[in-house]
C-alpha cells in the first residue's frame, strides 16, 4: 500500500481490502489483533480491510507432517508397507520422529513410495510382470484411464479396509473388556501390549490408507502447479478433516475459517480475488504456479545466503535496496561459476529415482503388500494406520460437552458482534463535541440526549456474559499462539519453487549434477 501512496492515517486507506498471508501462527496472531480491534479503534485501525488468507505452502508442510507421522511405523519387515521400512530398503539416513529432517527430504520419501505402489499396482490390475510390457499393452488413452479406474478401487478404496477391520471389532472388545476387568479385579496388568486379533490384513489395510493419503497430498501440489484454484478447495476440504485426525488441530482450525470465508462470508468479488491471488507464477511458464508464502520462503533463503553485507553495508536500508535484486545476483553467480568451471562442491548426486523406484516395487511384491492375506497382523506394539479424514471428522462433529466445531460457531458469532459495534470515537463527532455544554457535571441523561447513537449502559447483569466471552477468546488465542512442531526448511531444496525437478547447486554446498557424477569427498 505504500507504494501505491497511500498512508494509514488516510480516511481513504480504509476502502481498500488488504490481503495477508501467512503461516498459521502468524495468521493466528493478526487475527487475534483483529479481534481486539473490532469495535474500540475507528477508521483503518479497527483492521475492518484486512482479510486473512492462511498460506498454502505451510499447509503443505504440515499435510506432509501428518502424513509421515501417521504412515511411518517400524522399519521392520512385519510392517512392509511403512515409511520407515521404505526409508531402510532406500538405505537412506536413519529417521526417527522425534527429530524430523527437512521438508524436502519427507516430501521426497513420500512421493517415492507413491510413485513405486501406483506402478506396482499397475502390474497388477493389468497381469503384466514389467513395465516395458505393460507399456507395450497399452495401446489407448482409454485403457490407461481403465487401469488408473481398477488402481483405485481396488488398491485405494477405504470401504475395504473398514470391512476387513469390521472383522476384528467383535473379539478386540472382548479382548479390550476382559483387560477392564481383570484390572478391577486387582490383578497387576502386565506391560506387554494386547496381541492383535489375527482377522483382516492390517498391512494391506495401512497400505490402502497411505495411497488415499498420498494421492491427496500429489493432487494438491498438480493442483497448484496448474493454478487451479477449485481443485486447491476440494483438497482443503478433505485436510480441515485430515489436520484434525493427524493431529495438525490449529492447521485443522485455519481451514475452517478459510472455508467458511469463502462458502458463508466473503462476496463473490472477494472471493474471486482471494482465489486469483494466493498463487504466483514468478518463472511465467505454463503449469509453474508455486503458492505465494513459498515465494517468500523462496526469497528470504536466497536474501539470507546471498546477501552477506557487513560493516556500513550491513544495514535495513541497503537490504531493502538489493532484496528486489536477489534473484538477477543469484543468476549471475550461477552463470559466472559455470563459465569458470567452478561447479565443484562436497554434495553428492541427486538419487536416481528410478533405482529407488525398482527398490521399492522389488520389495512390494517380495512381502505382497497389495495382496489381502486373512491373519496378517503388524507387531503387537504397532497399531493399524487410522484413516485420518474419518476420525477428524468425527473429532469436529462429537465430543463430551463441546466439540472443535461448535466453538469455531460460538467464535464466529462473537466476532460478527463485535463487527457490528462502531466505535466511540467515531461517534463522538467534532460538532457533537463542541456543541456540548461543558459548564456542568454530565450525567447518564444528558450523555444519551446530546449525543444519538450511542449504545445502552450494559446492566450488571450482562457482566458475567462479556467475562465468558472474554475467556473464551482467551482460550482459544492461546491454544492457536502455542508453536507446533513442524517440518525444518534448512537448504534450497527445502524452499525450491519446482519440488519436482533435480535440485540446483547451492553456492556454498557446491554443484548437485543430474548425470551421475559426484563432488569430492
Amino acid at each position: 500500500m505504500r507504494v501505491l501512496g497511500f498512508k494509514t492515517d488516510d480516511p481513504e486507506y480504509a476502502k481498500y481490502i488488504l490481503l495477508i498471508a501467512g503461516d498459521q501462527l502468524t495468521v493466528a496472531r493478526q487475527r487475534s489483533i483483529l479481534n481486539v480491534c473490532l469495535g474500540h479503534e475507528s477508521a483503518p485501525h479497527s483492521w475492518r480491510h484486512i482479510v486473512l488468507i492462511p498460506g498454502l505452502f505451510h499447509a503443505k508442510i504440515a499435510d506432509c507432517h501428518g502424513v509421515l507421522e501417521t504412515h511411518f511405523g517400524k522399519p521392520t519387515v512385519r510392517s512392509p508397507g511403512s515409511l520407515g521400512f521404505h526409508n531402510t530398503v532406500l538405505d537412506r539416513l536413519p529417521i526417527t520422529l522425534t527429530s524430523l529432517p527437512p521438508f524436502r527430504t519427507c516430501r521426497d520419501l513420500i512421493m517415492v513410495s507413491l510413485y513405486s505402489r501406483v506402478l506396482h499396482c499397475l502390474l497388477l490390475v493389468s497381469g503384466k510382470d514389467s513395465l516395458d510390457e505393460c507399456a507395450r499393452s497399452i495401446k489407448s488413452y482409454d485403457t490407461l484411464v481403465d487401469y488408473a479406474k481398477k488402481i483405485y478401487s481396488t488398491y485405494a478404496d477405504v470401504d475395504r479396509v473398514q470391512e476387513l477391520r469390521e472383522k476384528r471389532i467383535p473379539e478386540e472388545r472382548q479382548r479390550d473388556a476382559a483387560a477392564k476387568a481383570a484390572k478391577k479385579g486387582g490383578e497387576s496388568a502386565g506391560k506387554e501390549p494386547l496381541p492383535h486379533v489375527r482377522k483382516g490384513d492390517m498391512v494391506f489395510e495401512n497400505g490402502v490408507l497411505f495411497l488415499r493419503d498420498a494421492l491427496i497430498t500429489r493432487e494438491f501440489s498438480d493442483a497448484v502447479k496448474a493454478g487451479d484454484s477449485g481443485r486447491i478447495v476440494m483438497v482443503l476440504r478433505m485436510w480441515a478433516c485430515s489436520y484434525r485426525g493427524n493431529g495438525r488441530t490449529k492447521y485443522a482450525h485455519e481451514m475452517l475459517h478459510l472455508l467458511h470465508n469463502l462458502i458463508n462470508v466473503w462476496t463473490e468479488e472477494l472471493r474471486s480475488i482471494v482465489l486469483q491471488n494466493w498463487l504466483a507464477n514468478p518463472q511465467g511458464k505454463r503449469n509453474a504456479f508455486v503458492e505465494i508464502d513459498l515465494v517468500q520462503e523462496h526469497l528470504n533463503f536466497w536474501i539470507k545466503r546471498i546477501y552477506k553485507a557487513d560493516g556500513a553495508g550491513h544495514s535495513w536500508d541497503w537490504l531493502s535496496l538489493v532484496s528486489p535484486c536477489i534473484d538477477v545476483f543469484r543468476k549471475l553467480a550461477t552463470k559466472i561459476n559455470v563459465d569458470l568451471g567452478a561447479r565443484q562442491g562436497s554434495k553428492h548426486a541427486t538419487p536416481d529415482l528410478a533405482r529407488d523406484i525398482d527398490a521399492l516395487m522389488s520389495s512390494l511384491a517380495e512381502h505382497e503388500v497389495d495382496v489381502v492375506k486373512e491373519g496378517r497382523v503388524l507387531d503387537d506394539d504397532e497399531k493399524p494406520v487410522p484413516d485420518v479424514i474419518s476420525v477428524g471428522a468425527a473429532a469436529l462433529t462429537q465430543g463430551t460437552s463441546t466439540t472443535p466445531l461448535a466453538d469455531f460457531n460460538e467464535q464466529f458469532d462473537l466476532m460478527r458482534t463485535r463487527r457490528g459495534l462502531t466505535a466511540v470515537s467515531d461517534l463522538l463527532t467534532t460538532s457533537s463535541i463542541t456543541s456540548a455544554d461543558t459548564s456542568r457535571t454530565p450525567v447518564a441523561g444528558d450523555a444519551e440526549s446530546e449525543v444519538e447513537g450511542l449504545p445502552d449502559l450494559l446492566e450488571a447483569d450482562d457482566s458475567d456474559d462479556e467475562s465468558d466471552a472474554g475467556e473464551l477468546m482467551d482460550d482459544v488465542e492461546d491454544d492457536l499462539f502455542a508453536e507446533s512442531p513442524t517440518l525444518p526448511r534448512l537448504d534450497e531444496g527445502d524452499v525450491e519453487l519446482d519440488m519436482d525437478a533435480v535440485p540446483v547447486w547451492s553456492l556454498e554446498d557446491g554443484y548437485s549434477g543430474s548425470e551421475g557424477e559426484e563432488g569430492d569427498d
